[in-house]
């Protein structure tokens, strides 16, 4: 069986690592969505093939994607709208419209049996995973990989332990991670099973492996896997990618081992082959890795600050460049501190102290467990001395008046600049705080507003109109909305109308799409209830969020935020000062 086989055997699984490896930028259309006219009588089918063949053209992918939704929605297709929903969240750039979109899937799909969860909550893992909410990945890993036995596919049983398995190993279990890796692995070698044939499916578990197996300092495991990867040749592109990947995990490998020469010899032959315009060619991950252990072995066999220096500056453009932390690159900022010092260069060092504490502020944010030795030398309260140390240098240097008093200039309107932000920043706040304690909930505001719309406008029957606008109304006053499983679908039936006409006269009449429909009412709900009742005060975010019907404390907290530009936290605190005036 040739490459190509492979590829269609398994184009799930090359989906989940291009999602795993890589973050993508593409965008939802707002709805309303207008279908072209080029797909108006496409298939479902079509726009699958459609999607898969074109899956590095964003405003292509977009397209299929938003139509396919959009095709979901008129015919009621539940399970077609979740696969919608659920890659529309996969290419979504923003991070809070990427978690409404997911949410919304797995909301929807409450009471649904079908293998077609195993993808949506499959993506919900990714999603969380590169935003590095490990714990909440690992959720619905769990929950993709529960719903892999029960439907008896072992094909995403296995995707989905090597998923739970890369989680582990980000988050420093490693030991753990591995036990898995070769459960897949061991899986991926049986000559009885169908993705058994799949050679690029392996060559990324022994990659895996092996980068596991070094990060726990047992570096001849990690030359095992390597020798086996670099035995195979196969005439395909990204074989390649992986293969280079592998070659550069093994110089490092060979660096830790002491064998610096061999190490800069494989790392160096890959980078000279690496094409940094093209990135189908290479994984971010190791190419970075590649430029930091260049400088590190630059020192080992030099001693050349210079050089190393010019590898770890481009290691830190590379990481800003990706947008991302790698925790063992901490380094560079140490070494780049160092020098910085010892040459007098006190605002270069300064503006590199404040990247560390930026680096571990991220870390720790993300909850990514990384070696203690990393961040032995530069903890906080070290790295805070140091900068004040630093500042206080530069100001007794001996450099020319002028630069000093630019210097001094230069923090001073720095310092002023983030006051003015901070108080200006509090004004807006304490007026959306007041504007909300003395104004009507939106939704009042809104069903004044709407009394003479045209009819001709909405195009939909005026007495069905006014049928659906009168249970919209009784549907309000009864605080439905507060139940956590509503979704258009459900409403739509309980009005005994369609998705379409009920989704176009929320749209007309409320001016807002359903999801943010229900999530204002819930958010008026919740503030109302803040305001008359002190003992909710003092619940918990998550207590709250549960009462107004949201899912979770983070789909809540960005409801609020959109709807009053406050943060749920901010405002109970406000209220509670209010009352003790």
């Amino acid at each position: 069986m040739n490459v190509k086989t492979y590829k269609q055997i398994f184009y799930a699984s090359i989906l989940f690592l291009i999602l795993s490896f890589t973050t993508h930028t593409y965008s939802q259309n707002k709805t309303p969505y207008t279908i072209p006219d080029s797909l108006k009588d496409k298939s479902y089918g079509y726009l699958y093939k459609q999607l898969y063949k074109n899956i590095n053209n964003s405003k292509k992918v977009n397209s299929y994607l938003s139509t396919y939704l959009e095709k979901a929605t008129v015919n009621n297709d539940t399970i077609h709208r979740l696969y919608a929903l659920s890659n529309l969240a996969a290419y979504e750039k923003d991070k809070e419209k990427q978690i409404s979109l997911i949410e919304t899937a797995i909301s929807e799909s409450k009471g649904v049996e079908n293998p077609r969860l195993i993808q949506v909550y499959g993506i919900a893992g990714i999603i969380y995973s590169n935003q590095y909410e490990y714990e909440k990945s690992l959720v619905y890993r769990l929950k993709a990989l529960e719903l892999s036995k029960k439907y008896e596919s072992d094909f995403y049983i296995g995707l989905n332990i090597q998923s739970i398995a890369t989680i582990k190993s980000a988050i420093g279990k490693y030991d753990e991670a591995i036990s898995l890796y070769k459960k897949r692995y061991s899986y991926l070698t049986s000559t009885n099973k169908r993705d058994s044939l799949n050679p690029i499916g392996k060559m990324e578990l022994e990659i895996s492996i092996a980068e596991a197996m070094r990060y726990l300092k047992k570096y001849d495991s990690a030359t095992y896997y390597y020798n086996r990867i670099s035995s195979q040749s196969i005439n395909d592109s990204l074989f390649k990618t992986y293969k280079d990947a592998a070659t550069i995990n093994e110089g490092i490998n060979q660096y830790y081992k002491g064998n610096y020469k061999d190490a800069k010899e494989k790392i160096e032959d890959v980078c000279g082959r690496i094409n940094v315009n093209d990135f189908t060619t290479f994984f971010p991950k190791h190419y970075i890795l590649s430029q930091f252990y260049l400088g590190k072995l630059n020192l080992a066999l030099s001693e050349n600050e210079k050089e190393t220096e010019r590898y770890f500056l481009t290691t830190d453009s590379l990481l800003d460049a990706y947008n991302t932390v790698i925790p063992e690159t901490r380094e560079i900022y140490e070494f780049l501190s160092k020098k910085y010092e010892k040459e007098k260069k006190y605002i270069s060092q300064i503006q590199t102290i404040n990247k560390i504490l930026v680096f571990d502020s991220i870390i720790s944010e993300r909850k990514i467990k990384t070696l203690n030795k990393l961040h032995a030398e530069y903890d906080t309260p070290t790295l805070l001395k140091s900068k004040e140390k630093a500042i206080e240098n530069l100001e007794h240097t001996n450099s020319s008046l002028s630069n000093r008093t630019a210097y001094l200039i230069m923090i001073v309107c720095l310092l002023g600049l983030l006051l003015i932000f901070q108080l200006r920043k509090h004004k807006i706040y304490k007026k959306r705080f007041n504007i909300l304690i003395s104004e009507p909930n939106s939704e009042e505001k809104k069903t004044r507003k709407h009394k003479n719309i045209d009819d001709k406008e909405i195009k939909i029957d005026k007495d069905l109109v006014l049928s659906i606008l009168n249970q919209l109304k009784h549907f309000e006053q009864g605080n439905h909305f507060l139940k956590s499983n509503i979704t258009l679908n459900i409403l739509a039936k309980r009005f005994s109308t369609n998705t379409r006409y009920l989704s176009k006269i929320i749209n007309i009449y409320k001016e807002k799409t359903f999801i943010h429909y229900i999530n204002d009412l819930r958010i008026d709900y919740t503030i109302r209830e803040l305001k008359n009742n002190s003992k909710i005060q003092h619940y918990t975010i998550k207590g709250i969020s549960e009462e107004a019907g949201f899912n979770n404390s983070e789909s809540f907290t960005a409801a609020f935020k959109r709807a009053t530009g406050l943060n749920p936290s901010y405002f109970i605190k406000h209220l509670k000062k209010q009352a003790k005036t």
